[in-house]
């Protein structure tokens, strides 16, 4: 797609983000469609610069845990990474929630405290792959490979 067209997209998508009286489930959607875009090589800022600056400080927030009770959709390197997750959302719409998944270096990750909570993650941490979560959706992992659909 070219790129104009992509851009015009991603405008549109941004002023609806910004629109009062748009619901928020539609908005959190816009954001996934918004981040499905972005081309490797990533960080973490290029996630916040997506993402328009008044509704990044309200309704986007961090969250780690160092234990696994369940299942995640996104792999981890066994003893070098683990995962944390970018909620978009502070709460869950009636619909469900609407979730980035990302993984990353053990190092990035709190050591201290109860075993999991919100946290700041640096904006220059790289992105090696991430996964949308969406409630009507598959789950969509993004890795320099490709898109991969989860069953």
């Amino acid at each position: 797609m070219p790129f104009w067209i992509r851009s015009k997209r991603e405008q549109q998508i941004r002023a609806m983000i910004e629109d009062p009286e748009v619901d928020l489930s539609v908005k959190f959607t816009g954001v996934l469609a918004i981040l499905a875009q972005l081309q490797f090589p990533i960080q973490l800022s290029d996630f916040r610069s997506a993402i328009p600056g008044h509704f990044w400080s309200t309704q986007v927030q961090f969250h780690y845990t160092s234990m696994l009770g369940g299942s995640v959709p996104i792999f981890t390197e066994f003893g070098k990474e683990w995962f944390y997750r970018m909620n978009v959302g502070k709460a869950r719409t009636h619909y469900g929630s609407h979730v980035v998944w990302f993984a990353a270096s053990k190092d990035l990750l709190p050591t201290e405290g109860p075993g999991g909570g919100t946290f700041e993650p640096p904006l220059e941490t790289p992105v090696a792959r991430f996964t949308l979560c969406h409630p009507f959706l598959r789950d969509e992992l993004h890795d320099l490979e490709g898109i991969y659909l989860f069953k």
